[in-house]
């Protein structure tokens, strides 16, 4: 089924595209992504998760959310990833999530936080371009691999 590869693979590579352009607009000037963008690649890895019957990457869905409630990261960057964890399955989602977590992590520790802390970081982190542009492309790549 080298034909659903393909298509969930260009369908990462468009929301990457649109991260891009929601940072510029919206990420990096106000600190948020509008539901107007959040909700549809929500629905896309919904989506894409029953057509390809691959449910495996709502298993991280409690984590994004959580990471959300504990104030780590905003509403919009848990839909974001909930959506793209859904539509890349589990390779490619933990791929994404550690190198989030190990980048979120770095940045704060650069902020001068101490590198070990609870689920609730020490302050809101930020998921501008090079944190989570490294994330997605690593997702990507896993899930290309595997």
């Amino acid at each position: 089924m080298e034909w659903e590869k393909i298509l969930r693979a260009g369908a990462l590579v468009a929301v990457a595209i649109t991260m891009v352009f929601v940072d510029f607009r919206w990420d990096r000037t106000e600190g948020r992504i509008p539901n107007v963008v959040s909700l549809p690649i929500l629905a896309l890895g919904m989506i894409g998760a029953l057509i390809f019957s691959d449910p495996t990457g709502l298993i991280l869905w409690p984590a994004f959310y959580l990471g959300w409630k504990a104030g780590g990261v905003g509403g919009g960057d848990a839909k974001v990833w909930m959506g793209v964890s859904a539509l890349s399955g589990i390779s490619g989602s933990v791929v994404g999530l550690a190198v989030l977590v190990l980048l979120a992590r770095i940045r704060l520790w650069r902020h001068g936080y101490g590198w070990i802390f609870g689920l609730r970081p020490p302050a809101r982190v930020p998921m501008a371009l090079p944190t989570a542009g490294m994330a997605m492309g690593a997702a990507i790549a896993r899930f290309l691999a595997g």
